[in-house]
């Protein structure tokens, strides 16, 4: 599913993907949802966690330096303990020997919890608390 987004600060829309629920995590009872968008610069990717109320704007994250970040995601459960659903991010590469990464973000607050990155065979894990 597609959804454009508008900003009060920009005078552009800009058209993301609705990729799924991630839970209440502002705590107004109600479900909220995540939508990425790749399109507009393919060297960084914008999440953007909405309110399943009104529509608002929860958290924003951009994530520079990994090809379409934010292709793919999925809700994992409360990994950092605050009560809420966090988020598994993927990202892909454009170049063939060059292998995506993935990122766990903070579903409350978009903040970056882990960079899961591969290095030949291995796959190293990056804390960023």
């Amino acid at each position: 599913m597609r959804i454009l987004l508008t900003s009060a600060t920009q005078a552009t829309r800009v058209a993301g993907f609705f990729h799924g629920l991630l839970g209440d995590i502002n705590g107004d009872g109600l479900l909220d949802f995540v939508v990425s968008e790749t399109e507009r610069d393919l060297s960084e990717g914008n999440i953007y966690a909405q309110s399943g109320l009104d529509g608002t704007r929860l958290w924003f994250r951009t994530y520079g330096g990994a090809w379409h970040f934010g292709h793919r995601m999925a809700a994992i459960g409360d990994i950092d303990g605050d009560g809420r659903s966090d988020l598994l991010v993927g990202s892909c590469s454009l170049r063939s020997n060059e292998a995506g990464m993935a990122a766990v973000l903070s579903g409350k607050t978009g903040a970056v919890l882990f960079d899961l990155k591969r290095k030949g065979d291995d796959v190293i894990s990056t804390r960023h608390r």
